[in-house]
C-alpha cells in the first residue's frame, strides 16, 4: 500500500476553456506499507518505508469541464538492504530484503471548473 503527497506542475496549451491539452510533471514523498509473508512461516516481513516518486503525464480536455488524464510514475524507497532473522528451523541463514522501485501507469477522468 502507498500513501503519497505530490506536487504537480503543468501548463495549459489551448486555453482554459474548450479543447485543451495540459502536459505536467509530478513528484512527491511516499509512505510504503510493506508486507511479505511465506505460507510455511520461513519469513514474515512487515515494515513502513519512506521514499519518493517522479513522473510525467498529460490531461486532454474535450470540452469545458471534463477530460482524460494519464500519467506514469516511478516509485522508489530509500532503504538499504535489510536482513531478517528467520525463526524457521530448516532455514540456515537470514533472508535479505533490499530496496525496491516500480512504475505505475494510470488513466482517469479529470474535471476543471
Amino acid at each position: 500500500m502507498t500513501a503519497a503527497a505530490h506536487l504537480i506542475v503543468g501548463a495549459p496549451v489551448g486555453g482554459r476553456k474548450g479543447f485543451g491539452v495540459r502536459p505536467f510533471l509530478s513528484g512527491g514523498l511516499v509512505l510504503f506499507q510493506l508486507r511479505a509473508e511465506e505460507p510455511d512461516g520461513v519469513f514474515d516481513v512487515r515494515r513502513s518505508d519512506f521514499g519518493f516518486d517522479l513522473g510525467a503525464g498529460l490531461i486532454v480536455f474535450a470540452g469545458d469541464h471534463f477530460g482524460i488524464r494519464t500519467d506514469i510514475r516511478y516509485y522508489r524507497d530509500d532503504r538499504e538492504e535489510v536482513r531478517t532473522e528467520t525463526p524457521h528451523p530448516t532455514c540456515c541463514r537470514p533472508i535479505g530484503f533490499i530496496s525496491f522501485g516500480f512504475r505505475r501507469a494510470t488513466l482517469s477522468l479529470s474535471a476543471r471548473f
